[in-house]
């Protein structure tokens, strides 16, 4: 009887989750329909690819059969939960113009001109399920997404009450002035501020050459003159433009955004920033710091950059010499006893070599004393500071947690202090 009633509890669970299902991929294909009959309305040539799976953080390539046209419109459909970044290839891959982001899980791209397109690189921020991609051709431009899935694209804006005066903002030019200012105090190079046009939503795209290092990339809201006074919060992404890959993101609740991160090899990233005044300009501040040369090679250029953004986000600019110690591990808790000289102070960074990770934690045990870095699983890199005071070992872990992750750490020895005696 118990066999018997599990078997039922089984069924029912499976018919929840298909009658829960049904209704998704049956609104989904209902999208897709009213864009095809749309595009098939302006009289352009229409083409329903087979339809993809995504998952979170997977990077999809589409090909797509290059035709003669003058205008090509590439609709990307799926359900509204899914997150995701799209960009047309051909011979203009670098394009900015030709990438964009989802907004309730869809997103349009067009590219009028000689250059054929012939695939669409798209890429998952959150979220999985099935993408449709709709290919129109023709002497124009498509209908837009907005017109024909208004409730997809934000349709009417209801008035919302005015929470309370807005924080006093400095104008644009001083807030400029006083990123550049930062920076050079910091010691870093920084490269000529460049002014970036916004589109009527308040999105705007910009591409920015990255050297091997560590880069600081501030994009400041302007406001537009003559307009009304109204609050702004600019987010904004970094990514490489070769692989979609996430190197920085901001979505905090500043006005202004800033994105950081650091690269083992030359990058050519790509800016995405929302939330800037409509049809304004948004004011670029990048800059930049080397690789200090004490960090090692031993592991290849992407865990030393990792290592430089761990140490310089820390403040440690400069090491006094090669490191003296160097290990490696994988997943899980790794705890090992390394010898050190009585009196000296120590640096000891760590950095991920492969897989994704989840969680990544340095810490060092002195005695009684614990020194401890568990913010590294975002930079994918933590970095402590301690000194040996009487003590000839000390313990390190790394605790590392994700999909297959592996590691790499460096102990650096800074300086030596007095070795305090009991009396």
């Amino acid at each position: 009887m118990r066999a018997v009633r599990s078997g039922c509890l089984g069924a029912a669970a499976l018919f929840v989750a298909l009658t829960d299902a049904a209704p998704a991929r049956a609104d989904l294909a209902l999208d897709v329909a009213r864009v095809e009959r749309a595009y098939r309305a302006s009289g352009a040539d229409v083409e329903v690819l087979p339809t993809r799976f995504l998952w979170d953080e997977e990077v999809l390539t589409v090909r797509l059969d290059p035709k003669p046209s003058t205008c090509t419109t590439v609709a990307l459909v799926a359900a509204r939960g899914t997150s995701f970044r799209a960009r047309l290839g051909g011979i203009e891959d670098r394009e900015a113009r030709d990438r964009g982001a989802s907004i309730a899980g869809v997103t349009e791209l067009s590219r009028c001109d000689d250059a054929p397109v012939e695939r669409v690189v798209v890429s998952g921020d959150a979220g999985r399920g099935a993408v449709e991609i709709i290919v129109a051709r023709g002497l124009f431009v498509a209908p837009t997404l907005r017109s024909i899935l208004p409730e997809r694209t934000g349709g009417v804006v209801l008035t919302t009450s005015e929470p309370g005066p807005q924080p006093t903002l400095a104008p644009a030019h001083k807030r400029v002035e006083s990123a550049e200012l930062r920076a050079k105090s910091e010691g870093a190079h920084i490269e000529a501020t460049e002014k970036v046009n916004v589109r009527s939503d308040g999105t705007g795209m910009t591409e920015v050459e990255l050297d091997p290092g560590c880069h600081r990339i501030d994009l400041l809201a302007h406001e537009v003159e003559g307009g009304a006074r109204a609050r702004f919060d600019v987010d904004a992404e970094l990514r490489d433009s070769d692989d979609e890959t996430l190197l920085a993101r901001d979505r905090s609740e500043a006005a202004d955004a800033r994105l950081y991160a650091c690269v083992g090899v030359p990058v050519l990233g790509a800016v995405a920033f929302a939330g800037a005044p409509s049809s304004g300009k948004v004011s670029r501040v990048h800059a930049s710091w080397p690789i200090p040369d004490a960090v090692t090679r031993a592991f290849g250029p992407h865990a030393r950059a990792r290592m430089a953004g761990a140490l310089l986000s820390r403040g440690l600019t400069r090491l006094p010499g090669a490191p003296v110690w160097l290990g490696q591990g994988g997943s899980g808790l790794t705890a090992t006893p390394v010898p050190v000289e009585a009196g000296a102070c120590y640096v000891a960074v760590v950095a991920a070599t492969r897989g994704r990770m989840r969680q990544l934690a340095l810490r060092a045990s002195v005695g009684a004393l614990e020194s401890a870095d568990e913010r590294g699983a975002q930079e994918e890199g933590a970095a402590i500071a301690f000194c040996a005071r009487d003590r000839r070992f000390v313990r390190l872990e790394v605790e590392a947690r994700g999909a297959n992750p592996t590691w790499a750490l460096a102990l650096h020895r800074v300086q030596s202090g007095v070795w305090e005696l009991k009396r």
